[in-house]
């Protein structure tokens, strides 16, 4: 399965009394606006363009953006693998993945492989 980012945005009226919503046609439900993300666009310039698209609205995106109190940023990842794959149904494409797992599931070859990678980590 390949994967995509996508982004999607809450859109409130002016008075921020009432929420825009879209018909998803494949998930049959309404839901925020959004989309895939193109090559090189970020997240909010995704969200934007989809609402553009969607709903025909220019969006003046909140400054600073709104963040959630419960979500936070997330530590970057030990390892992030980046290689090509050949796809017979769509051709070659390059998948970039990144996991995090909590020690004990962990395979138990990787404990010794993470130190090595932590202390190349903290020497770098």
């Amino acid at each position: 399965m390949i994967r995509h980012f996508t982004a999607s945005t809450v859109v409130l009226d002016d008075r921020a009394e009432r929420v825009l919503l879209i018909h998803h046609r494949k998930s049959d439900c309404r839901l925020y606006p959004g989309g895939h993300l193109e090559q090189d666009e970020g997240p909010a310039q995704a969200a934007v363009r989809e609402v553009r698209e969607e709903c025909g609205i220019d969006l003046l995106p909140a400054v600073p953006p709104f963040t959630h109190p419960k979500i936070r940023p997330v530590p970057v990842p030990l390892a992030i693998t980046d290689g090509p794959v050949h796809d017979a149904r769509i051709g070659p494409h390059r998948q970039i993945d990144f996991a995090y797992a909590d020690p004990p599931g962990l395979p138990e070859e990787l404990p010794g492989l993470i130190a090595l990678a932590a202390r190349h980590a903290r020497t770098a």
